[in-house]
């Protein structure tokens, strides 16, 4: 990993994830890091995770060798760039840090739900989902 920060992996299956790399992702490559699938070949052994863990949250390996995930990996990425610097720090604050933790793992677990297409859950709806009617279709 010479001359990188480090190594993102991502979900390249999920929207939020592309359209956040798409929006970004030239601003943290310039600063060294390389974004990189979760589903490539090898990644959730070299990390020393399993694949299910690998899926359930973005993962960083920094350059000394470190992985973190989560909120603490985009404190990273964070960090790397001056004018989001604040935003790290912020991250940092015991009780923001807390509250980031939370809302980041129930984006991570719905994020294949958002934007209206969820294909996750669409098989283990118990009953077909309810119609809403407008006034006009009132009986």
């Amino acid at each position: 990993m010479s001359g990188r920060r480090g190594e993102v992996f991502y979900d390249a299956h999920c929207p939020l994830c592309v359209g956040l790399l798409m929006r970004l992702g030239h601003t943290f490559r310039r600063r060294g890091f390389l974004f990189l699938p979760l589903d490539t070949p090898g990644v959730a052994k070299g990390l020393g995770v399993s694949a299910a863990e690998l899926n359930r949250t973005m993962h960083m390996r920094l350059a000394d060798g470190r992985v973190v995930m989560g909120v603490e990996a985009w404190r990273e990425l964070f960090r790397a760039v001056a004018w989001l610097r604040p935003l790290a720090v912020l991250l940092g604050v015991p009780g923001i840090h807390a509250l980031a933790g939370a809302a980041y793992g129930w984006l991570a677990a719905n994020r294949h739900c958002l934007g209206g297409a969820c294909r996750m859950a669409r098989n283990r709806l118990p009953h077909p989902p309810h119609r809403a009617t407008t006034f006009l279709e009132l009986p």
